[in-house]
């Protein structure tokens, strides 16, 4: 008669168990990486990589509530920004998808370059960008971010020829409440006022900058 070693029978019940213990650790983390993927892809534009639309929407509207819920006691303003990009439409014409394509890369990579690391930033579809701003100190650092970022997507004219057409219209609207509504249809009609503005001044041959102010619960300035 044979009879099992009962040393060899428990190491390998040992084995068995570390192996299986492995196996769930390896499927855990491969569902790991593929929720995390799932989330990203959900979250973020899948041409430029940063937020999409709905994404940024519901990070500014939680932002809009953390603040009506803790009002800052300092530096309580804050600011919708709606950027869009003049004469796309025409490098797409002209050149095609995959030139306008990496335009929009680039835009979308020169926005976080001239904010702080707090602010939110999303594209919103097609050629528009928005950003949102908190704990902003007073009106003239709200300038002077649109200035800047007026200034670097402009340049992008001198760095590919093909861009030459490119300028860019700011549609801004700061206040200190807590309604993402009202800001967002100013911020929109700033950027349309600011848009118009930019195409009277091109089509009369003079440049520069354009200001425009906006309605709705807070003020608005247009920047192209």
């Amino acid at each position: 008669m044979l009879y099992s070693h009962p040393v060899g029978f428990i190491t390998l019940i040992a084995i068995m168990f570390v192996v299986f213990s492995l196996l769930m650790f390896y499927i855990s983390i491969i569902r790991k990486k593929e929720t995390e993927k799932i989330k990203y892809i959900s979250e973020h534009d899948p041409l430029t990589g940063i937020y999409n639309r709905g994404t940024s929407r519901s990070m500014i509207d939680h932002s809009l509530e953390e603040n009506r819920k803790h009002p800052p006691e300092i530096n309580p303003m804050r600011a919708l920004l709606i950027i869009d990009l003049d004469h796309f439409k025409q490098i797409n014409d002209t050149y095609g998808h995959p030139e306008g394509d990496r335009l929009l890369q680039r835009v979308a990579a020169i926005i976080p370059e001239c904010l702080r690391p707090n602010d939110i930033y999303g594209r919103l579809g097609g050629d528009e960008f928005v950003i949102y701003l908190k704990n902003i100190p007073d009106i003239r650092n709200i300038e002077l971010i649109a200035g800047r970022l007026c200034t670097r997507i402009n340049s992008l004219s001198d760095e590919n020829p093909k861009w030459k057409s490119v300028s860019s219209s700011i549609g801004i609207s700061y206040d200190d409440t807590s309604e993402s509504d009202a800001e967002e249809d100013d911020a929109d009609s700033d950027r349309n006022s600011s848009r118009s503005r930019s195409r009277d001044r091109k089509d009369k041959g003079r440049g520069g900058r354009g200001g425009g102010r906006g309605g709705g619960r807070g003020g608005g300035r247009g920047a192209s």
